[in-house]
């Protein structure tokens, strides 16, 4: 993926086939990525390298990690920041690595948000998703999955139509040698989420659970968040049902 700034730089990969409208996705096997990766170097463009797995690759695993493809809205209250007293246990929080929080409250959302066939990731918050009640009952209600209400910010009133997935089991990853940091504040490891973009995520200790949470964090800065596991039967049902919004990487074996 790269994203393309002038009207020079835009005419040379027009000329190289290439119609570009905001951010440009091309796979190595497209016949238009040798001329490509001239330009990108021609011009000194940042690119992002990232693995897209087949159907294939995604339906033989057992474990595989979601991945949000895009987040939208903010936890409420988001201006001040409040959003974290409002909604988690503080006590082991660390504003530098971001490690600490443990959810006590349902998110607060400013409004309803028009989810349809989407799972919704809110900004901030990588390890959590929600769903239409309706998307919840079909596909993940069968796969033994719960639920958390969810409120509006102003009222305090629980949002009908909307639910936040639970996830309370937590499983061990086999990290092996990926890049960390310890917390130089409260001395907690955060691991590097980069390698996300190209590799398989580590395999998980237990695979018997339908959705469960790493317990090694992961992310950059004050950033923390655990990887989402689901079991290849409900990457199944979410990708028969169609739903949008998140991506699959396959776990190791």
């Amino acid at each position: 993926m790269l994203r393309v700034p002038s009207d020079e730089q835009r005419a040379a990969f027009m000329k190289a086939g290439v119609k570009l409208k905001g951010m440009l996705t091309i796979a190595d096997d497209d016949p238009r990525w040798p001329k490509v990766t001239l330009l990108v170097k021609r011009f000194s463009l940042r690119d992002i390298v990232t693995t897209e797995y087949s159907d294939v690759d995604q339906d033989s695993a057992r474990v595989l990690a979601m991945l949000a493809t895009e987040q939208h809205g903010y936890p409420e209250p988001a201006v001040d920041g409040s959003y974290l007293s409002a909604t988690f246990d503080t006590a082991e929080y660390c504003r530098f690595c971001g490690i600490g929080r443990k959810q006590a409250a349902a998110f607060r959302l400013k409004k309803t948000p028009a989810l349809g066939n989407s799972i919704l990731q809110l900004n901030w918050i990588f390890d959590e998703y929600f769903v239409n009640r309706d998307t919840f009952g079909t596909v993940f209600k069968p796969s033994g999955v719960g639920c958390r209400p969810v409120v509006l910010d102003k009222t305090g009133v629980e949002i009908d139509s909307i639910v936040q997935l639970a996830v309370p089991q937590v499983v061990d990853l086999q990290v092996g040698n990926l890049a960390y940091k310890d917390c130089s504040r409260c001395g907690r490891r955060k691991y590097e989420a980069a390698f996300l973009r190209t590799d398989p995520c580590p395999a998980p200790s237990k695979t018997d659970w339908p959705v469960s949470k790493s317990s090694q964090f992961f992310g950059d800065g004050a950033s923390a968040f655990r990887l989402v596991l689901i079991s290849g039967l409900l990457c199944h049902r979410i990708k028969a049902a169609r739903l949008r919004g998140v991506k699959f990487t396959p776990c190791t074996e």
